[in-house]
């Protein structure tokens, strides 16, 4: 609000996470349970913002969602809502290294309700509903425990999440946004390299990759992992972990940005992209220069980085483009929108440049996450 000179009215929402948000399965259901909470939620806000964001000084023709990690994931379940509304409640989105986990199975909804029943004494949700605030908490987080001993998820992710259910969420991410079945609005989107660093084992070797391949991927067949070992051969990282690190990395926020932009220009909607490859690199990596955290800016001398960030998503969220305003006296570099050719912009610790992004969004490996949605889910 501050870079803007308070051109923005920001407003931050909740939303129930874990087996306050994302209970499911049929009997679920079938015993009066709502579907996908959490991101009702979400759409409930925005539904408020819609009817009273102009008390505030707002326009509701002017909205932007922006979420990042979990809430990157969770701005592409809204562009996907219904299936692709035409006229959503916000004019444009920004997905901040989006997290693709694996929605969320049958099998495993029945799981995560019947964990919760078990651990709670409880035979139905009219009796999970009785229960005090903290006797359920306790519950929910001793699920969490038991999911991870049993391997009902894999290292890294999260036991509780989205998942189909129509008509809100009407087909997964991958299969959602290649088919066109999503609201057509502007989009930014960005992720860093090293986005499964802090999401890995710091000791797997290659016995536990294999368990843990099998826990993220549990439909997967044998040509999968074929073409998995093809693709991330063990020789060609410096041990299990940085192999390790890369998938992960591909599969859960990088590839699916490329499916993202790449889906987005075949449906003819300007979208931008970025790798940012500055500050650790790392999952969030974006997050203390777009809200200039002092030890960031400060420490490492990057305030022109910040700058040109904090440029870029103020611009767009007032104008619908990067590119359409500065708040700054000094020139910023033009972000070119996402085309053919796949051209980024590109931040690192001393250069913000422009490139085609060849060597990575036309990569045989984001191609393979994109065909494999069989098995990953997303």
């Amino acid at each position: 609000m501050k870079h803007s000179n308070n051109a923005v009215v920001y407003v931050s929402i909740q939303y129930r996470l874990g087996a306050y948000g994302f209970l499911g399965s049929s009997e679920y259901v079938e015993q009066g349970g709502a579907t996908n909470l959490g991101l009702f939620d979400q759409r409930a806000a925005l539904l408020w913002v819609q009817n009273h964001i102009s008390a505030f000084g707002g326009d509701p023709t002017k909205v932007t969602i922006i979420g990042d990690s979990a809430g990157g994931g969770s701005v592409t379940a809204q562009l996907m809502w219904d299936g692709g509304e035409k006229y959503p409640p916000f004019r444009t989105a920004i997905a901040q290294y989006p997290w693709w986990q694996r929605y969320s199975s049958e099998e495993q909804l029945r799981n995560q309700y019947q964990y919760l029943l078990e651990t709670t004494n409880c035979t139905n949700l009219d009796c999970m509903k009785s229960l005090s605030e903290d006797k359920l908490a306790d519950a929910t987080q001793a699920t969490f425990e038991r999911g991870r001993i049993e391997g009902a998820y894999g290292y890294g992710t999260f036991f509780y999440g989205p998942y189909i259910s129509r008509p809100a969420i009407q087909f997964l991410p991958s299969q959602a946004f290649a088919a066109g079945n999503f609201s057509k609005v502007p989009l930014l989107t960005f992720h860093s390299p090293w986005e499964g660093f802090g999401f890995t084992p710091p000791n797997i070797n290659e016995t536990g990759q294999a368990i843990d391949l099998l826990q993220q991927f549990p439909n997967a067949k044998k040509g999968f992992f074929q073409r998995f070992y093809e693709l991330y051969p063990s020789e060609e990282f410096e041990n299990t972990f940085w192999q390790r690190q890369t998938w992960f990395s591909d599969f859960i926020v990088n590839c699916p940005t490329q499916v993202l932009a790449s889906s987005f220009v075949a449906h003819g909607v300007p979208v931008w992209k970025m790798i940012f490859n500055a500050g650790s690199k790392k999952h969030g990596a974006a997050s203390p220069f777009l809200f200039d955290l002092d030890w960031v800016v400060s420490e490492r001398g990057d305030a022109k980085i910040s700058n040109v960030l904090k440029d870029w998503v103020v611009s767009f969220g007032v104008h619908g483009d990067p590119n359409a305003q500065s708040w700054r006296s000094d020139d910023k570099r033009r972000w070119p929108v996402y085309g053919i050719k796949g051209d980024i912009v590109t931040i690192n610790d001393t250069v913000v440049g422009t490139s085609s992004d060849g060597w990575f969004d036309d990569s045989e490996r984001c191609r393979f996450w994109a065909k494999s949605s069989d098995a990953t889910q997303n």
